[in-house]
């Protein structure tokens, strides 16, 4: 529920977010080129939303205004970042997640045997077989992945929550 129909007024005294702010500015140049706002109005909305702080002082831009209104709830997830993981339509299966754990295992515990194997005994080619088997394993752990369930609109459909009503 976003904090404009929010009857009890909760959430209308939450800081916004850059985004939130440029979401209204965007939506109230919407409305001037409706004609619904004249353009010193318009100046003088953008200002107050640009330096407006909570959600309330966004909420007055648009009391005397139709929709569209900001939504805050479809601002709520951040931006992803360069770490985030990609979707790839693929979803991992009890395989693939254990193939994935080996690899790691074997990489984390084998590099360092190996290494302490290749000093005290000069033997420098099981570093090669630990490096090889992490990656081989990994690689065969994407190919036990299954492609994802997806609905009309094509977003990823999380069947663990899918009950047999």
């Amino acid at each position: 529920m976003s904090s404009r129909t929010d009857e009890a007024g909760e959430g209308r005294l939450i800081r916004v977010s850059d985004r939130e702010r440029d979401l209204a500015v965007e939506l109230l140049g919407e409305h001037a080129k409706l004609g619904r706002l004249e353009p010193d109005e318009l100046a003088a909305r953008t200002g107050w939303a640009r330096s407006t702080r909570i959600r309330a002082g966004l909420d007055t831009l648009f009391a005397d205004l139709p929709l569209p209104h900001p939504d805050y709830d479809a601002l709520a997830k951040p931006e992803s970042n360069w770490w985030d993981e990609q979707d790839d339509g693929l979803v991992a299966t009890p395989t693939s997640s254990a193939l994935s754990t080996f690899a790691i295992l074997t990489f984390l515990l084998g590099l360092p045997g190996s290494i302490v194997l290749a000093v005290h005994t000069e033997i420098w080619w099981p570093i090669v077989a630990v490096v090889i088997t992490a990656i081989a394993v990994g690689g065969l752990s994407e190919r036990f992945k299954k492609p994802a369930l997806r609905n009309a609109s094509g977003h990823p459909v999380d069947i663990s929550v899918i009950s047999n009503a």
